[in-house]
C-alpha cells in the first residue's frame, strides 16, 4: 500500500477490547512468547510473532470493531476498508462467543510506503513534529468515538534492526469508564513505515506489553 503521508493512524483505536487470558498461567505465558512464527506484511517487513497471539484473517471485520466506534460509522461505510494489515488475537479466540468479543485484546500491525520520505531524514525537530501529530490525530479520532484520552507518554526514539522507532504510550476511557491501555509503535526504515497498536485491560497490560515488545524487537523492515 502506498501513502503520501508519515503515517496513518490505524481507525480509532478500531479493536478496544480483551480477550480474557484464563488458559495461560504466567509460565506458560513466558513459554508462549518465546516461541515464533514469521509472516510479512505487504512486502513491507517480516514479523516475527510468539505463539501466545495467532493472525486471525477469517473474522469480519465489523465483528471486530468497539460498539462505540460502530455507532459513528455510517451504515453505507464498509468497514472492511479499515482493516489492518495484521490482526493478532489470543491463540484460541473465538469469535463466535459474545463474552469473549465483548472485551478482548489485539495487536494490529499496518505497512506503508511513503511517497518523498526517507527515514535517514528524520532530524529530532521532525520526531517532535510527528509526534505532536500522533496525538492530535489519536484524540481527534478518539474524540469522534466519545473516548478520552489520558496519561499519554511519548518514549525516547530509538533504532530496532536498522529502522527508527517512535513509541507512544496512552490509556482510552470509554463511555462506561473502562480503560484500555494502547501503545502505538511507528517502525521507519528508507520510505517505508511499520505501524504497530496494541490494546490492552490494565490487569493484563504486563503480558501483552510482553508480547506487543517481542513482536516489535522482531520486526524487520526490508
Amino acid at each position: 500500500m502506498r501513502k503520501n503521508v508519515i503515517f496513518t493512524i490505524v481507525f480509532a483505536a478500531v479493536i478496544a477490547g480483551l480477550v480474557q487470558l484464563h488458559s495461560y498461567s504466567q509460565k506458560e505465558m513466558a513459554d508462549a512468547v518465546s516461541e515464533l512464527t514469521i509472516t510479512s506484511i505487504d512486502g513491507i517487513a517480516d514479523i516475527s510473532y510468539p505463539s501466545a497471539v495467532e493472525e486471525r484473517n477469517d473474522i469480519p471485520f465489523v465483528k471486530l470493531i468497539d460498539p462505540e466506534v460502530r455507532k459513528s460509522i455510517p451504515d453505507s461505510v464498509d468497514v472492511e476498508i479499515y482493516r489492518p494489515g495484521k490482526i493478532f488475537l489470543a491463540k484460541g479466540f473465538n469469535a463466535d462467543d459474545p463474552a469473549q468479543l465483548k472485551n478482548f485484546s489485539n495487536i494490529v500491525i499496518s505497512g506503508n510506503v511513503i511517497d518523498g520520505f526517507n527515514s535517514e531524514n528524520l532530524t529530532d525537530e521532525a520526531v517532535t513534529q510527528i509526534s505532536t501529530s500522533v496525538k492530535a490525530s489519536v484524540e481527534q479520532n478518539a474524540a469522534q468515538s466519545s473516548f478520552l484520552i489520558s496519561d499519554w507518554t511519548d518514549k525516547p526514539a530509538e533504532e530496532i534492526n536498522g529502522t527508527k522507532v517512535l513509541r507512544y504510550e496512552y490509556k482510552q476511557v470509554n463511555s462506561a469508564d473502562r480503560i484500555t491501555c494502547m501503545a502505538l509503535t511507528y517502525l521507519f526504515k528508507g520510505n517505508k513505515q511499520v505501524e504497530v497498536l496494541m490494546s490492552a485491560q490494565e490487569k493484563e497490560y504486563a503480558e501483552w506489553a510482553a508480547i506487543n515488545d517481542k513482536i516489535v524487537s522482531g520486526i524487520v523492515i526490508k
